[in-house]
C-alpha cells in the first residue's frame, strides 16, 4: 500500500489586513512556485502570511500536516523562509540569510 505524504505546505482560506481574496494553495515535495502579479502589496501581504510575519485575517497555514497553530513562529521560520527581492540586509549572502530566519 502506498503511502502519501502531507503536502509540504498548504494554505487555505488565507486573507491578509490588505484585504487580498482569499488564497488557497498546496504545494508537495519537490513544487515551485512563483507569484506574479500587477499589485505587489497584495503578493507582498501573502508571503509576509507563508512566513508567518503577518496574521491571517481568516483560513489557516499547515507545514507537513501540522497547523501553524502549532507550531511556534521561530520554528515555522526556519522552514518556510521569504526572501524579499530586495534584501533589506545589504552586504550578506542569500545563504547567510537563509541561515537567520526573520523573527
Amino acid at each position: 500500500m502506498t503511502t502519501i505524504d502531507p503536502p509540504i505546505l498548504h494554505l487555505e482560506g488565507l486573507r491578509c489586513q490588505s484585504g487580498v481574496l482569499p488564497w488557497s494553495l498546496t504545494l508537495h515535495k519537490g513544487d515551485r512556485l512563483a507569484l506574479l502579479g500587477s499589485a505587489p502589496i497584495a503578493l507582498s501581504g501573502v508571503l509576509r502570511l507563508m512566513a508567518r510575519l503577518d496574521l491571517p485575517v481568516t483560513g489557516d497555514l499547515w507545514l507537513a500536516g501540522r497547523s501553524a497553530k502549532t507550531i511556534a513562529p521561530a520554528v515555522w521560520r526556519r522552514q518556510v523562509v521569504w526572501v524579499p527581492a530586495q534584501a533589506p540586509w545589504p552586504g550578506r549572502t542569500v545563504e547567510e540569510t537563509l541561515r537567520e530566519p526573520l523573527t
